[in-house]
């Protein structure tokens, strides 16, 4: 008689406890320095994808991939709800409301005595916004066909600047919650909801028209690398700031 077949999902469950409860037996200094690894293996990746789309676009790659089927068969599949909800949800990624949620955030920051906090958010969200402003400048590289836009845009279009903001301002906000609260369950959803947000207001620029896939992804990888290089520098001044402080220290931030 055959052995019941094992849920692949139950075999993984010993094994993440173990991870768990090693990364909880470790001393807070060392998960931050573990941290800090990941965040700089991160954006080291995300800067040579950003690097290698930027390239392709500078040469003129683009029309020859991916990059005009995928937007041939979105428009080709659009539907009336859906382009209802991506304009809906596209609003959470623009300049002015991306502003009021950085703007609201450090004042809560600054009142709880949080000032490290706050300026990690400016720096994510103004840094974001500089360098996107830059490579367009640069780049230039033209927008679809106005008859494929759903929703009036101007100015060029890599990488998205929308895409960009949402993974720099909701992921510096995930950040922040995830370093402030000791709730596993908060921290859980604090990064699924900043990961969430960034692939939706992205996707909907691109379903929308105003940007070609390749635009959307670049501004993903322009923003996490950003985003996870101020992580290594916040965790390394914390941890410097921790050896001066002495064992015993209070956490900082």
């Amino acid at each position: 008689m055959s052995e019941p077949r094992r849920d692949p999902r139950w075999a993984l469950r010993p094994h993440a406890r173990r991870v768990l409860t090693w990364l909880r037996s470790l001393p807070e200094a060392e998960v931050l320095l573990l941290l800090g690894v990941v965040a700089a293996a991160v954006a080291f990746g995300a800067a040579l994808g950003f690097a290698k789309l930027t390239e392709s676009v500078w040469r003129g790659d683009e029309d020859s991939t991916w990059d005009a089927h995928v937007h041939r068969w979105v428009v080709q599949h659009r539907t009336p709800w859906l382009s209802d909800l991506f304009r809906a949800l596209t609003k959470l990624g623009n300049p002015g409301v991306v502003v009021v949620v950085t703007a609201v955030a450090v004042v809560v920051l600054l009142v709880v005595h949080r000032p490290r906090l706050a300026a990690f958010m400016v720096a994510s969200t103004c840094g974001a916004a500089l360098l996107v402003a830059s490579v367009k400048a640069l780049v230039g590289r033209p927008r679809p066909a106005s008859i494929d836009r759903l929703v009036t845009v101007s100015g060029p279009a890599f990488p998205s600047g929308h895409a960009a903001q949402s993974i720099a301002c909701y992921g510096a906000l995930a950040v922040v919650i995830v370093w402030l609260v000791r709730s596993p369950l908060l921290r859980a959803a604090a990064a699924v909801g900043a990961v969430a947000l960034g692939v939706l207001v992205g996707a909907s620029r691109a379903y929308l028209g105003v940007h070609w896939p390749s635009d959307v992804v670049a501004g993903w990888f322009l923003a996490i690398a950003w985003l996870s290089g101020l992580v290594v520098a916040f965790v390394a001044d914390d941890l410097i700031r921790r050896r001066r402080a002495g064992p015993g220290s209070a956490r900082l931030g």
